[in-house]
Formats: structure tokens, C-alpha cells, sequence
């Protein structure tokens, strides 16, 4: 990486150490060609080229490299990869955290700025954390435009790199320094968005399970927002198995998790949601504990202590206690009290003690309270079904007069047999008639003969 950790040292021209780089690229997976012979004189090239830059001259000295010829076989794909690396100038450390080290760079090919999240390999016998690689695998499999994209994984001996990109500032950072953010209409795009991306990622059965502002990226200028960090997200498929309950920063924490209960599903993703929900419009953290018991019970003073009536089954998951303090619910509207009615709503939906009952992302995205900034359905792409009703109204205009009958006489029987067999089967009279002509129609364009 150029200056790895400090500036970067852009070089004014870098065409011959793009054609290195994909020619690399293209040895992958060429098994037949002599390394040295191919990429010897490309490398020449680009050290005439960058005489100003020592980090190209390092990493080719790495792998063998003596003046004209590399004098050892070469690893392409760490050499690929090293190369990638040198690419992104202009470094800025924009944060830090237990496995990772964030930062801002630019391409020197293409002028954009990129995500760049350093992860260092410490031991080798440990090998790329689990939780690198369940980030690195699910974001190849959730594009999607309220998710962080992926652009690239980079890694050498001692460290691993996921290029992304780049997003302005978190939503914490986001609420602390733009009065913007505390913004009604600008709160409820925020959370279409985020119900949206949730949405996607649970239809794909992942679970996030580390939703909360700092883990929500933000474009300040046009609202966009984006999830990132899936180091905790999990792929969950039937049946359903127990999961570790050290996930979800504390505050955003779901009720079942922090009471053990030895299976939890995507519904702790919405509590994580309704928290953020909250915080964004008062802008500080709805539930406050220092601890795991600490905040179990400081969701109980707000929503009251739960029982067998709120959430069927509490009293018998492993941490339930029956000595816990019997706190009364308050009223969300005094709570929150900058929601509208269709907000809080929607928020105490998010809430809802038992997961059973908790709103799902894809329901959510259907409350009133999106009304406005709900995504119109494109015009422009009719549904399977409404291309197939139009052609078959079409066609059936041209029924022979038999099967037009058929159709006329369902019509009548609408009024004059509301007790027939299909009623009884729970259709309406409109529906039966509709039924026989979509059925009428059908037979007659798959058995008509065609014209000579």
C-alpha cells in the first residue's frame, strides 16, 4: 500500500503499472504462460515509469525481483494483489476498531475515492478472521443500493484489505454534527432506506444482528444511506439453531438475546431498527444500561415489565427471573414526543416484546407512515400477471361464440346463484366470472388451431 497508514505518494503517470497490474491479473488463471518471461519487461517498464515512487520497487524486490528478471517463481495472486494496493494514494485513518483500521483513499487510475478497511493478520496460525470472511461473503451477495458495495479484497502475507465505497460519515457522526439529521422528513427517508436494505437482507435469509448509527454510512448531501459492517451478520437457514448471543452493541440489543433465550431470528434486526427509529428523533439512545441487566431493565421502565400476556414464553426463557422489578408501560407519545400518530405506530410495532409479533422490515416498508416517501411501483415494468391479463383480454375478444357465452352466462349467475359451489369456497361472483373468462381464454389460445 502507498505510504500504508500515511499519506500516500501519488506519481504522475501510471499506465505502465496498469498494464502490469492486469496483465497479473489476466496470469491467474493462465497456467501455461512463463511468468518471468511475460512480465519482466512490463515491470521494467513500470519502474522507469514511477522512478519517483519506492513502494513499486519494494514490492517487486519482495517477490524476487533483481534489476531485470524475478529470480524466483512468483505467486501472482499475492503479487495481484500487492500491486491493487499500490493503486490508492492519499490515505486518512477515519477509524478504528477492535479487528480493523478504516480508511479514506483515492484510485490513482480512476480519481475515486474508496472505503479502504485494513484488517492485519497477527498470526498465522490463525489465519483471516471469521468475521472478515462472513463480511467478505455476504457482501459479494447483497448488492443492493441501500448496502455498502464491495469493490474489491486485497491481501498479502500479513494483512487483508476490502476496498469500498465510500460514504461520507456514519449516521452517529451524522446526528452529532448536521442539524439536518434531526430532520422528520429526512428521519423517515432515513428509515425507508435502512427497512429497505433489512428488507433485502433478510429475503436473502442474513441477518444483520450489529444494527445501530455507526454501523448506518451517510451521504450528507443527497440522505442517501447505506448498511455496512456485516462482521456480525449470519446466514440462517431451516432449522432454525441456536446462536451466540455475544452480537448487537448493547444498546441496540434485543430483549431476547439479553435474556439468553437459545433461538432468535431477524426479528432482533427491527428491535435494533426501532432504537435507531427513536434516537434519531430524540437524539439520544432510547434504552440506556451499562449492562446486560442494566438494560434489560431499562427497557422494562419504558415499555413496562413483560409477562406471559405481552409475550407468550418469557417466563420460561433460561434468564427470566420472577423477582424482576413490575414496572408500568409509559406512553410512547411522551417518550417521543416529536412522532406523529402513523410514527409512533410504527415504532411501538418495531418494539413489540415478542418477536412473533414484531413487525417484519417488509411490512414495515408497507406502514402509512412511509406514505411519502414510498417508492412508486415503475411504470414502466408491468407485473408478469398484468402483461398476461392485457394479452388475454385481447384474445378474448376474438373467443369463438360458445366460449363468449360461457363467460356472459358466469356473469349472470353472479346475481342469480350467490349460493354456488365456488362461493362456498370463499371466491366472489366478479372473481368466478373473471376465473371462466381468464380460463376460457386460456384453453382457446392453447388449443386453437393455427391459421393456414
Amino acid at each position: 500500500m502507498a505510504g500504508d497508514g500515511g499519506s500516500g505518494k501519488a506519481v504522475g503517470s501510471t499506465e505502465a503499472l496498469s498494464l502490469l497490474l492486469r496483465t497479473v491479473e489476466a496470469l491467474i488463471t493462465d497456467f501455461s504462460t512463463d511468468v518471468n518471461v511475460v512480465l519482466a519487461p512490463l515491470a521494467t517498464a513500470a519502474l522507469r515509469e514511477t522512478t519517483d515512487d519506492i513502494w513499486l520497487s519494494e514490492v517487486l524486490e519482495s517477490f524476487g525481483w533483481q534489476g531485470t528478471c524475478f529470480t524466483r517463481p512468483v505467486d501472482v495472486r499475492c503479487l495481484c494483489s500487492r500491486l491493487k494496493a499500490l493503486m490508492f494514494d492519499g490515505l486518512q485513518e477515519k477509524g478504528k476498531g477492535s479487528y480493523a483500521v478504516v480508511y479514506k483513499a483515492r484510485d490513482r487510475l480512476t480519481g475515486e475515492v474508496i472505503t479502504l478497511k485494513k484488517l492485519r493478520l497477527d498470526r498465522e496460525d490463525e489465519g483471516v478472521p471469521g468475521t472478515a470472511i462472513r463480511e467478505v461473503s455476504l457482501l459479494k451477495e447483497l448488492q443492493h443500493e441501500n448496502i455498502v458495495t464491495l469493490k474489491d479484497v486485497l491481501w498479502d502475507s500479513s494483512r487483508l484489505y476490502l476496498i469500498m465505497e465510500y460514504m461520507d460519515m456514519d449516521l452517529k457522526e451524522h446526528m452529532d454534527t448536521n442539524a439536518s439529521a434531526a430532520d422528520l422528513g429526512n428521519i423517515k427517508y432515513y428509515m425507508y432506506q435502512m427497512l429497505k436494505a433489512t428488507a433485502f437482507a433478510h429475503a436473502h435469509r442474513i441477518m444483520h444482528r450489529d444494527l445501530k448509527p455507526q454501523n448506518i454510512l451517510v451521504d450528507r448531501h443527497t440522505h442517501r444511506l447505506k448498511v455496512a459492517d456485516f462482521g456480525l451478520a449470519r446466514c440462517f437457514t431451516p432449522p432454525i439453531r441456536p446462536y451466540t448471543h455475544e452480537v448487537v452493541t448493547l444498546l441496540y440489543r434485543a430483549p431476547e438475546i439479553l435474556l439468553s433465550s437459545p433461538l432468535y431470528g431477524m426479528a432482533v434486526d427491527l428491535w435494533s431498527i426501532g432504537c435507531v427509529f427513536a434516537e434519531l428523533v430524540t437524539g439520544q439512545p432510547l434504552f440506556m444500561g451499562d449492562s446486560e441487566i442494566g438494560q434489560l431493565f431499562a427497557i422494562f421502565q419504558i415499555l413496562g415489565t413483560p409477562n406471559e400476556a405481552l409475550w407468550p414464553g418469557v417466563t420460561r426463557i433460561r434468564d427470566w427471573a420472577a423477582t424482576f422489578p413490575q414496572w408500568p408501560a409509559r406512553d410512547l407519545a411522551e417518550v417521543v414526543p416529536r412522532l406523529d400518530p402513523a410514527g409512533l405506530d410504527l415504532l411501538r410495532q418495531l418494539l413489540r416484546y415478542d418477536p412473533d409479533q414484531r413487525i417484519t422490515a417488509r411490512k414495515a416498508l408497507e406502514h402509512p407512515y412511509f406514505d411519502a416517501v414510498r417508492d412508486p411501483p415503475p411504470a414502466s415494468v408491468p407485473s408478469l400477471r398484468q402483461e398476461a391479463m392485457a394479452s388475454l383480454e385481447v384474445l378474448a375478444g376474438t373467443l369463438p361464440a360458445h366460449l363468449q357465452q360461457n363467460a356472459d352466462l358466469a356473469d349472470e349467475r353472479e346475481s342469480d346463484d350467490p349460493g354456488s359451489s365456488m362461493l362456498d369456497q370463499g371466491a366472489s361472483p366478479r372473481a368466478d366470472a373473471e376465473q371462466l373468462r381468464e380460463h376460457a381464454a386460456v384453453r382457446f389460445a392453447c388449443f386453437a388451431r393455427p391459421a393456414l
